[in-house]
């Protein structure tokens, strides 16, 4: 009968005290990256809020107003391509 043994990794090589300059500047790289591929969907979902429509009508609106136009009109934000739009416009 063979006596049961336990599996080990080997001890780590690495001396207490240092720090793996490499490791820290990979989890650098894939903090940026994650945080840029978030800001997409972040900008996106922002431009089709209801504050983000909200803005853009108040805008639309304050410009007509200093153009001394009246006018009927739909807003629309869209982020991509970055743009108000105004639709069905009566004046």
């Amino acid at each position: 009968m063979r006596p049961d043994y336990e599996s080990q990794l080997p001890p780590s090589r690495r001396h207490p005290g240092r720090r793996d300059w490499g490791a820290l500047v990979a989890k650098l790289f894939c903090l940026f990256f994650a945080l840029v591929g978030l800001f997409p969907l972040v900008l996106g979902g922002v431009a089709h809020s209801r504050q983000a429509r909200a803005w853009a009508a108040r805008e639309t609106e304050r410009l007509l107003r200093s153009q001394h136009f009246t006018a009927t009109y739909e807003v629309g934000v869209t982020f991509w391509p970055a743009a108000i739009q105004v639709k069905n416009l009566r004046f």
